[in-house]
């Protein structure tokens, strides 16, 4: 399996996408991302110590906030591509809106090297409710649930780092945009960049090289609340220059919008970045 193949089934959405929709603009309720960390910050899990599962969810005006229930297991193997629980979960819960992050233990008795599944539903209104498979997860209030998957996380005892960002530089027409938090909502206030409805234009995306540890090839993912990019992936093998740029077409329709960017190693490791233009 090619690096591309085996990045996309460890960032597999449940929820089923319109094939007609382009996948790189956020047209409706989505999880972006998952990320289970440790305590540390680090990808790789250890067994009998602390970790959090946290979600990246987002809709057309940009950061959502969902009642998540979830389960933490042993990945079964299978070719389906959609990950799901080998045994019963080792961690499992509901959060309340608004809470960034699920914090749990893993138990002392699993062993290292072991493939994990994160799987779960988000609810925008109502409770969530998983049952056996996920075509039994709905929302007590008969919403659609946003359903998520991901088949990424590695137990092991050598640390194995999160992309980090801290160095991330995004430029569009020769200035350097500032990153605003995920949970913060786009505006046209004064330090927001402003874009002429319509244009076409480069957003040049420099990593730094601490983004990725030796070779690793990164796999980014690229969103808009609105707008089109080129390309939903690009990707950074370990003898690339750690450096994208990419067309965007800017909407016609004027206001703020949100970008994010969603950074996966294909060892477990995801972080995400985002900022903001006010289209006029």
């Amino acid at each position: 399996m090619r690096n591309s193949e085996i990045f996309l089934v460890a960032g597999l959405l449940l929820a089923c996408e319109d094939p007609l929709k382009p996948a790189e603009r956020i047209d409706d309720p989505r999880v972006l991302a998952a990320r289970v960390s440790t305590a540390t910050g680090d990808a790789s899990l250890v067994p009998g110590e602390s970790a959090e599962a946290e979600l990246l969810l987002a809709g057309p005006q940009g950061p959502l906030t969902a009642r998540v229930a979830y389960r933490l297991c042993a990945a079964a193997e299978s070719q389906r591509g959609v990950p799901y629980c080998a045994e019963e979960p080792f961690a499992a819960g509901v959060t309340d809106p608004g809470v960034g992050a699920a914090a749990f233990d893993l138990p002392p008795t699993l062993r290292g090297g072991v493939r994990l599944a994160l799987l779960g539903a988000a609810c925008l209104d109502g409770d969530p409710e998983l049952g056996e498979t996920p075509l039994d997860w709905s929302c007590t209030n008969g919403t659609e649930p946003l359903g998520f998957t991901f088949d990424a996380y590695t137990l092991g005892t050598t640390p194995q780092a999160n992309p980090d960002l801290n160095a991330l530089s995004v430029k569009v027409a020769q200035t350097n945009l500032e990153l605003s938090p995920a949970s913060t909502a786009a505006t046209c206030d004064a330090g927001t960049l402003k874009v002429a409805a319509g244009e076409t234009h480069v957003v040049d995306l420099d990593l730094g090289e601490a983004a990725r540890e030796p070779q690793e090839t990164l796999q980014l993912s690229h969103f808009s609340t609105r707008g089109k990019f080129e390309r939903h992936f690009s990707f950074v093998g370990p003898e690339q220059a750690p450096r994208v740029a990419l067309k965007w077409q800017v909407p016609r329709e004027t206001g703020p919008l949100k970008q994010y960017l969603v950074v996966r190693d294909g060892r477990g490791g995801v972080s995400w970045a985002t900022w903001n233009f006010c289209v006029r």
